[in-house]
Parts: structure tokens; sequence; C-alpha cells
């Protein structure tokens, strides 16, 4: 790669970014007087929070700020129905933006839900968000042993993510954030919590895994 080719990539990683940061929404909505935290497309047209496009987002985040990530899947999942279904757009700010609603042909399932959904693209957003979050399966009963096998052996036990030295970080050492010394002042960025030592512990030995749950203890 040419120094022009590589100026010209760093300057379009830097539009990306102030896009997304420029396109947070973040308040209490009139929606159960539930908090947002999300980037929206477009703040004029779009200024609501969708689906599709806060996974991409999230996908997005991992290489600017692991923890706002973190906050768009979050953020989206409020929207998650007892039966598993997420609408594809959550109008937060609704009372705000009356205007562009009038403009949708779109059916609804509340106020602030819509009653479609779009093509699933949040479990590659949540695989993309790697943080110690993504281990806390192993506390869970009857867990698949082949999801098992993967988050300990792929994920856990890999000295390229979370076994490191001083295991788990919060997060992965292949993360573009991770960074353990804190120098940026955030800690949710390669920091190990002995609290969530514990549950991985304790996850490690439901699963038969005693060995490496005692190593982990030990080593916390």
């Amino acid at each position: 790669m040419t120094n022009r080719n590589a100026q010209d990539y760093a300057g379009l990683v830097a539009a990306a970014k102030n896009v997304l940061l420029g396109n947070r929404h973040a308040g209490q909505s009139k929606w159960e007087n539930r908090s947002f935290d999300f980037a929206c497309p477009s703040n004029v047209t779009y200024p609501f929070q969708w689906l599709w496009d806060s996974c991409f987002h999230a996908i997005a985040l991992t290489h600017i700020d692991i923890g706002l990530a973190q906050q768009e899947l979050l953020c989206l999942l409020q929207a998650a129905q007892p039966n598993g279904f997420i609408p594809h757009m959550i109008l937060w700010e609704r009372e705000k933006y009356l205007a562009q609603i009038a403009t949708y042909n779109i059916a609804m399932l509340n106020d602030y839900l819509t009653a479609i959904s779009q093509p699933p693209v949040l479990a590659q957003a949540v695989e993309r968000v790697v943080t110690v979050t993504s281990l806390l399966p192993l506390i869970l009963e009857n867990l698949d042993q082949e999801i098992v096998r993967r988050l300990v052996n792929d994920h856990l036990h890999n000295p390229a993510e979370f076994w490191l030295p001083y295991p788990v970080p919060s997060v992965a050492a292949s993360e573009p954030t991770f960074d353990p010394e804190a120098k940026t002042g955030l800690l949710w960025r390669g920091s190990t919590w002995v609290n969530m030592n514990w549950f991985l512990v304790g996850g490690l030995q439901q699963y038969g895994y005693y060995e490496l749950a005692h190593e982990l203890a030990v080593r916390t």
C-alpha cells in the first residue's frame, strides 16, 4: 500500500468514526422511562434505532470503543420481547420526530416498537464484540457441549485472547481497544475483574474443566 493510499484510508476511517460518534443519541425515553444510548443511521432522516443498523454499528465500533459497541447492543436488546421477537425499529424519541414518523408506512407493535423484524445479524455482532461477558454463557446449565468447547478452547484458554499471564482480561487481547495499563483512563479495556473470574471458575467446574478452573483460581 502506498503512502497516498494509506492516507486516504486513514481519512476514511476518521470520517466513519466521526459519523458514528456524531450520530449518537442518548437520554431517557417516555417508553417506560427507559434510558437509551445508540448510534442512529441519520440524525435528520432516520433518527431512531434500527436492528440491522445497530448490529453493523456495533461491529464497526469494536475498532473504536468496545464499550460503545457493547452499549449499542445492550440498548437494542431492551426491545426484545418475551417470545424472542426483536423489532426492526425502536422509536426512542418518538415525540421529538413526529414529522419523520408521519412519512413511514410501517406496522407498529406499540407506539415505540415496530411489528416487523430484519434479517438476523445480531449473532454476528455479538461474536465480534469480544469481551469477558462473551464467556458468561458458561455459567448457564445444560449448555450445548460444542458451545462449551468453543468458549473454553477457542476463547477463554486462547493466549491470543483471554488466557494471559493474569487472566481473564475484560477485553480480549486481540481487540483493537485492548488497553491493560488503562492508558486511556478507561477500565473496561483489559483490566482483570476478580468477580468475573469467580463466575468463570464456577462455570468451568460445572462442565468438568476442573484443572483449568483450579489454575484460573490460583492465577487470580
